[in-house]
């Protein structure tokens, strides 16, 4: 309860603060993501500000909830490069964490790399523990 209400409050500023730089909120759910941003969100709210790329499907993650998951090797790892060379920050790689968690880095990694991920937005650096 309390998290919906702090999510609406940030909303309401980050909407009158771009109003009054000029920009036009067209998209709720673009809206919905920059409150979570500025909340520092939290490591199951990851999906709930990146989308899944699904307009290339791996023939290896074709399993509910894999949408936009790559293998480390073969074609979807040629795939991920070519992404990777023209928008380098909608690749996200999926790592074994110290202690068993498994993290979603921002970027292009291949040490302890699990799978690799394509989002819609462009991240920004950050990691995410599932």
């Amino acid at each position: 309860m309390k998290r919906q209400k702090e999510l609406k409050d940030h909303r309401a500023v980050i909407k009158k603060r771009l109003g009054q730089a000029g920009v036009q909120i067209i998209n709720e759910k673009v809206n919905k993501k920059l409150a979570l941003k500025a909340l520092g969100a939290a490591k199951e709210d990851f999906f709930d500000i990146y989308t899944p790329d699904t307009s290339v499907v791996s023939k290896n993650f074709s399993e509910e909830g894999d949408e936009g998951k790559f293998e480390t090797f073969g074609e979807d790892l040629k795939h991920v490069l070519r992404v990777h060379a023209e928008t380098p920050n909608r690749v996200w790689t999926l790592i074994d964490g110290d202690d068993g968690e498994i993290l979603i880095i921002n970027g292009l990694r291949r040490l302890n790399s699990i799978a690799y991920m394509i989002t819609v937005e462009n991240g920004h650096g950050e990691s995410y523990s599932i």
